[in-house]
């Protein structure tokens, strides 16, 4: 005859052990998607913003100018220090010009833009545009001392 061997009873530990795995392989099944924040795509119902200009107008303040898109309703204004990015929202624009102030003089900045619909839709990014901010100007006063027998003309 065969000997049949028991396996001894598991122990509460044991239990649990085989209860975190089962859920761990259950969740590593899942798409990697569901447990990232929602990125913000593009949707082909609203059209890219065009004509996208940077301009310096100061030594600290860009001011960037671009095409009105049928349907936005705000735009997404993107910067960054260097052209491949990465890009950080500076702000959202209901007309189609933004002004940037605070940066720093004689430096080259990177903009794109993101047109949004009413519906919370983005488009895709806009082509880029760069402006560098002017150098730092400093206030010269010039006085001129007048003798008592100095004459103009």
């Amino acid at each position: 005859m065969h000997n049949i061997r028991t396996l001894p009873a598991p122990s509460p530990a044991r239990a649990a052990l085989a209860i975190v795995l089962t859920l761990l392989l259950a969740f590593s099944t899942l798409a990697p998607a569901a447990y990232a924040e929602p990125s913000p795509e593009a949707d082909a119902s609203i059209e890219k913003p065009l004509n996208l200009h940077a301009q310096a107008q100061s030594s600290d303040t860009i001011v960037t100018t671009w095409s009105s898109v049928a349907g936005a309703q705000t735009y997404e204004v993107y910067r960054s220090t260097s052209e491949p990015g990465p890009y950080e929202l500076i702000g959202i624009s209901t007309s189609t010009e933004f002004v940037d102030v605070g940066l720093v003089p004689n430096t080259t900045y990177y903009y794109r833009v993101v047109a949004v619909d009413g519906n919370g839709n983005r488009s895709d990014m806009s082509d880029t545009a760069s402006a560098t901010t002017l150098d730092k100007l400093y206030q010269l006063l010039y006085y001129r001392n007048y003798d008592s027998g100095d004459t103009t003309s």
